[in-house]
């Protein structure tokens, strides 16, 4: 020590060096506490009618959950025309009525299309045809699929569910807006709503990677055309399950001690993480979200340094999954049970039995429709198919209506009056 301590003192040029590193961290560090303030507190949003141009197109492939109305509902209410892709009906019907309350004057044109087809040249040759005389200046790329399934015991044509979501249809809807938005005399914006999955390690591996392939993409495609284009990809720290506001507390089912969980909602609501956004693009590539977004990452930074945060989030995970499981076997059940039930009463009270059975499973799982919607990857009109296979399996064994006893007396008279029609008939012949 000594030693060291002499060449410290006796050589300037060593000690002068170790200052001037030291002056160079502390100032970066200053430097990075201030972009962090700045951006927080002090820096505005672009003017997004100005920036991309008020009365062109914004186009959102999904516009049923809740952040990506908010988006779009936003953008609306600034100025901009919108391009609504859902392949529910239903959900266009309702978000276009509610978008024009927002904006009376707004042109909405909505698009049926189901990206699990996202493999068929056809889904986007006709989304493409659509768009091909409108001005698209903002793409939000929101349909994602998410499936916390292990990667073994995923079939096959899960895996390719994913794939078609998660990876072809951000890729094709990006290709086809871009070649517009590159030919257009003012900037144009592209989003991309991805899981916290892309940020972290979970155990479900291919579900997590779609995801990790979103924000990856959105980093590499910035460097190819973001001299005219703006990207921007959001990984948020919590799906879209947390940001209902009726779901403060999520009672789910422990199948080990049958017991209780307790899930709490961890982020702001859908309006606050979807502003944030928007005043993020055209200055970042990645966004967090909202200031509950940043304390959740640096609290899984610092889960990282004592080698805590894997850990934590594969035992979130798991639970997760158990909860998962147990709600589809209870839907396995419950659809057998249907059948049962319709198999034993008559033909014509086999829609009647349909519909209140499928209204008592509705109501059961009311609390947690919103997270199938989001983590189990069944359709959305889930409860419209299983309606269908019903009326299937009672097709395949039709049954012969009864004759009951009460009906037996009026069968008869039936018979009599048929007998004496024909008695008067041969009568007015003879």
């Amino acid at each position: 020590m000594e030693f060291l301590s002499n060449i410290w003192e006796n050589n300037f040029y060593i000690s002068y060096m170790f200052q001037i590193i030291g002056w160079i961290f502390f100032i970066k560090g200053l430097i990075y506490v201030f972009k962090q303030l700045y951006d927080k507190y002090l820096r505005k949003g672009h003017n997004l009618a100005k920036r991309y141009g008020k009365g062109s197109y914004v186009l959102i492939s999904e516009v049923g959950d809740e952040i990506g109305f908010q988006l779009i509902s936003q953008l609306v209410k600034e100025g901009f025309n919108a391009v609504l892709i859902s392949r529910n009906q239903q959900k266009l019907d309702k978000a276009e009525e509610m978008l024009l309350e927002i904006n009376k004057t707004a042109d909405i044109i909505c698009l049926q299309t189901d990206f699990f087809e996202s493999h068929k040249k056809r889904t986007f040759q006709e989304i493409e045809k659509e768009l091909k005389i409108l001005d698209i200046s903002v793409l939000i790329n929101n349909v994602t699929m998410v499936d916390y399934e292990l990667f073994l015991d995923q079939p096959k044509d899960l895996i390719y569910d994913l794939a078609k979501v998660n990876q072809y249809a951000p890729l094709m809807l990006t290709q086809i807006v871009a070649r517009k938005m590159v030919q257009r005399q003012s900037r144009s914006g592209i989003i991309y709503i991805t899981s916290q999955a892309a940020q972290n390690n979970y155990p479900q591996a291919y579900a997590s990677a779609c995801q990790s392939f979103v924000v990856s993409f959105c980093r590499n495609i910035s460097q190819e055309l973001g001299g005219k284009i703006d990207f921007i990809c959001c990984p948020n720290q919590l799906d879209s399950m947390s940001l209902d506001p009726k779901m403060n507390k999520i009672q789910s089912f422990d199948s080990k001690n049958n017991k209780s969980l307790k899930l709490y909602k961890l982020i702001a609501n859908a309006k606050e993480f979807s502003q944030k956004i928007l005043k993020d693009i055209g200055h970042k590539t990645v966004t967090y979200g909202t200031k509950r977004h940043y304390k959740i990452q640096i609290i899984m930074e610092m889960l990282n340094i004592l080698n805590l945060r894997d850990k934590t989030l594969s035992g979130i995970n798991l639970k997760m999954l158990s909860y998962i499981r147990h709600q589809r076997q209870h839907q396995k059940q419950s659809k057998t049970l249907n059948i049962q039930q319709l198999n034993s009463v008559n033909s014509d009270d086999n829609n009647t039995k349909i519909n209140n059975n499928l209204a008592e499973q509705n109501n059961q799982e009311e609390d947690f429709a919103l997270i199938q919607s989001e983590f189990v990857p069944f359709p959305e009109d889930d409860f419209e198919d299983i309606k269908e296979e019903l009326k299937k399996e009672l097709m395949k064994e039709p049954k012969k209506k009864k004759v009951t006893i009460q009906e037996e007396p009026q069968k008869k008279q039936n018979q009599g009056l048929i007998k004496d029609m024909k008695k008067g008939f041969l009568n007015k012949v003879d």
